[in-house]
């Protein structure tokens, strides 16, 4: 994706938020981590982009994991020169941090986002994982 001015967020304009509900703030906040405009709603818009929630399980590096999901294990399909990792952490004062890594910071344990396309077979081809540093699970 492409960073894009605030002029650009407009009502109407399609979007998903990924971030964190502060209820400690009056009126409570929506802390936004990520927010990904989708441009202009078509026919097939709902179709093409698929997000899988869940934990990181095994990992074929630089190509695929599973992602365990609410609703059973889920294939993700990658390239490691065609996805965008990012790693979302606590910050001072209550805040999120957002950085971009590479894809061998994915790790089994993690809880991520995956946004992409299903292919024929149901799996995600996968263009953006997002996630949670301080999810991670240490291997026994």
């Amino acid at each position: 994706g492409n960073a894009v001015p605030d002029s650009a967020i407009t009502e109407g304009t399609l979007n998903q938020v990924d971030g964190y509900l502060d209820t400690g703030a009056d009126p409570q906040e929506l802390k936004a981590v990520l927010v990904m405009l989708t441009g202009e709603e078509s026919e097939d818009s709902e179709d093409s982009e698929t997000q899988l929630t869940g934990t990181i399980g095994d990992i074929d590096p630089g190509q695929s994991l599973i992602l365990m999901t609410g609703e059973g294990d889920r294939c993700v399909n990658f390239s490691a020169a065609g996805i965008e990792v990012f790693e979302t952490s606590q910050g001072g004062e209550g805040g999120l941090l957002f950085s971009q890594q590479d894809v061998t910071a994915l790790m089994s344990g993690q809880m991520a986002n995956a946004f992409g396309e299903l292919d024929s077979e149901g799996c995600l081809k996968a263009h953006t994982i997002i996630y949670e540093a301080e999810a991670e699970i240490q291997p026994i």
